[in-house]
């Protein structure tokens, strides 16, 4: 009999917008019977190899009673961490109703999406013999560095939440290494690397960069806290040879702000798209000639993060340009796939660009090409799989 794995994702992100998640499913689900248990919207979520999708809630229209609640069991518990916390958490009626339907079921692994369904896949432990990976993402210590006020409220209690449910984890991944050795020297425990990396996309290949049009391009979500109003101001400074084109979902008002910024700085030369779905991104990106991610890194995890959008502009041919982001710079280093500027100061990120020719844009996107036969979910979703078959037997 197959052994069957139920898959937890009550993280701050809905199922059917959650790159990793999806990756992670299709991986396992095509190899054993699996429940997936997470929160998501009533929209159509795109077909995946799962016995049984339970939606327990969605995250995209917060309610001002959790808001409060919220603001108030963080306050308590930071002076009643146990109380606070664990009341908060189980305030929450997605985590009730996801421990609820996951006790109706009987499987043999838990893959806990972040820390947030830690808990959840915790209680369930304690009838059973089941084993737990928990996915950790990136450092999530500072996960509210920052958030200002909120940076407060949330810390000590994600600091808990580590104290009381890490050592319930069979297995750790996280998304680079830094990140794991950095958990490594903290909590003694030894993830493994599994990058956001997508699929191999053979559809897209590389396509030459026009001799006066070089278009930058950078997806992801409009979240004021990412400043990404600064790549507006690269702008400012570019050859007009270059525009830049924003593939956003989010938050519609700070969208507003940045077509306001745009029209400012840079008229007619930035442009805004909405949000890409996975499946159809690397078609779409394959229309640009060079991916951009450069925000102000504040915290360790943001400085030292290697997202999803970095691997899905090699995957589509293009090569990158970061601030001094050191996991992203080691890999344009090893591959020759990009720029990277010593300083993210717009005016300084500007120059390196300006300094690049046509025919150094295009070797680099054939650097690009290659880099993503190496750097690719079937590689990288080799190594959740080995984890998976050592820990079910």
């Amino acid at each position: 009999m197959k052994k069957k794995i139920a898959f937890l994702s009550l993280g701050s992100i809905d199922l059917q917008i959650h790159s990793r998640v999806l990756r992670q499913i299709q991986t396992l689900g095509c190899r054993s019977p699996m429940h997936v248990i997470a929160y998501g919207s009533q929209q159509e979520i795109e077909a995946l190899p799962a016995s049984a999708i339970h939606i327990v809630g969605s995250l995209s229209a917060p309610k001002l009673p959790r808001v409060l609640m919220t603001a108030f069991f963080l306050s308590i518990g930071r002076f009643l961490p146990r109380w606070g916390y664990e009341y908060w958490y189980w305030y929450r009626p997605g985590h009730r109703k996801a421990l609820e339907i996951l006790n109706s079921l009987d499987v043999d692994l838990v893959l806990a999406n972040n820390w947030w369904s830690m808990p959840v896949a915790s209680q369930y432990k304690t009838k059973r013999s089941s084993k737990i990976i928990l996915d950790l993402h990136e450092y999530a210590l500072d996960e509210f560095t920052d958030r200002g006020w909120l940076k407060h409220l949330y810390q000590p209690m994600i600091e808990y939440q580590f104290q009381r449910y890490l050592s319930e984890a069979d297995a750790t991944i996280v998304v680079n290494p830094s990140v794991a050795h950095r958990y490594h020297n903290e909590f003694g425990i030894n993830p493994i690397v599994v990058m956001n990396a997508p699929k191999l996309n053979e559809r897209v290949s590389f396509k030459p960069t026009l001799e006066n049009e070089v278009k930058l391009v950078h997806h992801g979500y409009a979240s004021p806290e990412r400043q990404l109003e600064r790549m507006i101001e690269i702008v400012g400074y570019l050859d007009r040879r270059f525009t830049l084109t924003f593939l956003l979902g989010g938050n519609v008002q700070y969208r507003r702000f940045l077509e306001k910024i745009a029209k400012q700085i840079a008229p007619g030369r930035v442009f805004f798209r909405d949000f890409v779905p996975p499946s159809d991104l690397a078609e779409v990106l394959n229309q640009y000639d060079m991916g951009i991610f450069v925000i102000p890194s504040k915290g360790y995890s943001l400085r030292y993060s290697l997202p999803n959008k970095f691997f899905e502009y090699l995957s589509a041919c293009l090569p990158v340009c970061v601030g001094p982001m050191p996991e992203m710079a080691r890999l344009i280093h090893q591959f020759s796939c990009g720029v990277v500027a010593e300083t993210e100061e717009p005016e300084k990120v500007a120059a390196a660009l300006n300094a690049l020719s046509v025919n150094q844009i295009n070797q680099m996107k054939q650097a690009a090409m290659q880099a993503r036969r190496f750097l690719n979910a079937e590689t990288e979703q080799q190594k959740l799989l080995q984890l998976v078959e050592a820990l079910m037997g």
